[in-house]
């Protein structure tokens, strides 16, 4: 009885500090009603009583409550500021979203004077990116004593446009390039950059100070914050975000040794650095993170890793109407509840292990495929499961529970439309956004080897730039273009503005064409704008022993086989007393 007693007061305690009850009213609440002098009316036997509640049932109700409702929670203090009991009911619901009354899509005014894929490169990688990165490298350079000759803004676009270049014509080593072997050679690598100056700008290349003393300690991004924040600003600057946005997991390829590197199983590139990422269906990435570990920052109080991962890719759009989709590793109720509040609309796939989620769906056995069940909260959240080949749950904070059609394939090979609701339907069509900007980086991306964990992230920041300009160029440039296309333009114009006016005598064997020959159409040109009207100082004409047609004779019907021919552009043009069409295909004016 004494060590009966003992715990009973012990939790009695417990509960009142937990709850700040005053003691002494636990103890008088809970005191037996059958104490009384009076003898009971009935007989014992023949009464029937209601199990009172005991004081640790009640506790333990309490901490059910509050644990359905995190974010109404005080992180500091377990006690809750407001207890919810969310309640579901099977009733009809219809889509709470409105309209959205804001512009999409690239800031048409901020790319007037684009003409050239380069110029939608070098508006998001801008001047104040390249002039940190040329201080920074220098500085580097000063602080180890090292004999280097001064970087310059030519060293760091042909840097960055040979790199670009190999992205897309892959070596074993970046040393090849440089190689005099037939089978090896790139003509291109050593006519822009000699082996060794590139080497050393490879080795000394910084972006920010290493000796900085007011460094944050928790910051392992250190190395790169300038370029993190600054792509980060630029990428929402030049762009309306439209409605439809997704939240999902990125990788840059890692296999090195670095705190930050991160195994994610089910991603194509399973070993690398995490990055969270906020994506519209296009593959247009609006915003990014960088994971750092647990306990670096990420976390947001009352909420999980997955919640606060969200609310900080979305403090930007927070009340202005968006959709944003991610999956199950993001969702759960109080995230949905809370963006809700913040006129936020949320949808996402969600484990079925959630708490809070309702009971007495239909049981999966009894669902066909395209059957579905589902339940509407009081907070207006709705849950749907449906069955598929595998039963999906989907929770929703704007969706209605109509429902629509999906084609699908049956086993004996034919197409057949089976039921899906509204939510899934949207999920599918929309989630999608962060895998294909993945899947465009990983066509031609920079994917060398180092043994500097931040240059792997370096050059995975150089792909999502390239990708996100590609993306705005293909919407506003009258000439579409491929990736690849693309691509090579950007590269060649950074090797284009690399190069200094050559002075004296030219090469006795000038490098091939940057741009193959291709059958040219009518009034069009064979070698693209990007080369020939970039960095005009640096055209210059060589003499040929053999003749060859006129570019600009041709497109106007003269006969004309001149000796003269154009240096970088490689096509032959009229150069004498009569006729310059030299100038005249280089826009120059006579």
């Amino acid at each position: 009885m004494g060590d009966r007693a003992s715990s009973s007061s012990t939790a009695t305690r417990r509960f009142a500090q937990l709850y700040q009850v005053d003691e002494a009213q636990i103890l008088l609440e809970n005191l037996p009603s059958d104490l009384s002098d009076e003898e009971p009316d009935s007989d014992p036997e023949d009464a029937t009583y209601e199990e009172e509640p005991t004081m640790r049932n009640v506790q333990l109700d309490s901490l059910d409550r509050i644990q359905e409702c995190p974010e109404e929670t005080n992180g500091s203090n377990t006690q809750a500021t407001e207890e919810f009991v969310r309640k579901w009911k099977k009733r009809e619901k219809d889509d709470c979203s409105g309209e959205f009354q804001h512009p999409e899509g690239p800031k048409e005014q901020e790319f007037e004077a684009c003409n050239r894929p380069i110029d939608f490169f070098l508006k998001f990688w801008d001047s104040n990116i390249e002039n940190n990165i040329l201080t920074q490298s220098n500085l580097y350079v000063n602080q180890k004593q090292r004999v280097v000759p001064v970087f310059t803004l030519p060293d760091l676009r042909g840097f960055v446009g040979l790199n670009i270049v190999m992205g897309y014509h892959t070596l074993p080593s970046y040393k090849l390039y440089w190689s005099n072997q037939p089978d090896l050679a790139v003509p291109l690598m050593p006519s822009t950059m000699s082996k060794t100056r590139f080497e050393q700008f490879l080795s000394n290349l910084h972006v920010n100070d290493d000796a900085d003393r007011n460094r944050p300690a928790h910051d392992k991004l250190w190395k790169l914050r300038p370029l993190l924040d600054s792509l980060n600003n630029n990428f929402i600057k030049f762009y309306d975000i439209k409605r439809e946005q997704s939240i999902d997991e990125s990788m840059i390829l890692f296999k090195g040794r670095s705190c930050l590197k991160q195994y994610c199983p089910m991603k194509p590139i399973k070993r690398g650095f995490k990055m969270w990422v906020r994506a519209d269906s296009d593959g247009y990435m609006s915003r990014f993170e960088v994971y750092q570990g647990k306990g670096t920052g990420t976390g947001r109080e009352g909420f999980g890793l997955g919640e606060s991962v969200v609310l900080n890719l979305c403090e930007d759009i927070l009340g202005k109407g968006q959709k944003v989709f991610f999956d199950n590793y993001f969702t759960s109720l109080p995230i949905l509840a809370h963006l809700r509040r913040n006129e936020t609309w949320s949808c996402g796939t969600i484990r079925s292990n959630r708490k809070g989620l309702p009971a007495g769906l239909t049981d999966e056995k009894d669902l066909n495929r395209g059957d579905f069940d589902f339940r509407v909260s009081n907070d207006d959240i709705t849950f749907f499961k449906w069955m598929d080949v595998k039963c999906v749950h989907v929770a929703s904070n704007f969706h209605s529970t109509k429902s629509t059609v999906v084609n699908r394939t049956q086993k004996d090979g034919t197409r057949a439309e089976i039921q899906c609701p509204q939510a899934i339907f949207d999920y599918n069509v929309f989630m999608g956004g962060v895998d294909k900007a993945d899947m465009l980086c990983g066509l031609y991306g920079v994917s060398r080897k180092s043994k500097k964990w931040w240059h792997r992230m370096f050059f995975g920041l150089i792909d999502r730039t390239l990708v996100n300009a590609f993306i705005v160029h293909s919407k506003l440039a009258s000439e579409k273009l491929s990736l690849l296309n693309f691509l090579r333009s950007v590269a060649l114009s950074l090797v284009a503005l690399s190069k200094p006016p050559r002075m004296g005598r030219p090469l006795a064997s000038p490098c091939p064409s940057p741009v193959p020959g291709k059958k040219r159409r009518k009034n069009a040109w064979s070698v693209s704008d990007a080369v020939r009207l970039e960095q005009v100082g640096l055209h210059y004409i060589v003499y040929k022993e053999d003749r060859g047609r006129c570019e600009v004779c041709s497109s106007k019907g003269i006969q004309s086989r001149p000796h003269s021919k154009c240096h970088i552009c490689d096509v032959f043009l009229c150069s004498n007393g009569n006729k310059n069409c030299f100038l005249d295909f280089h826009g120059i004016a006579q």
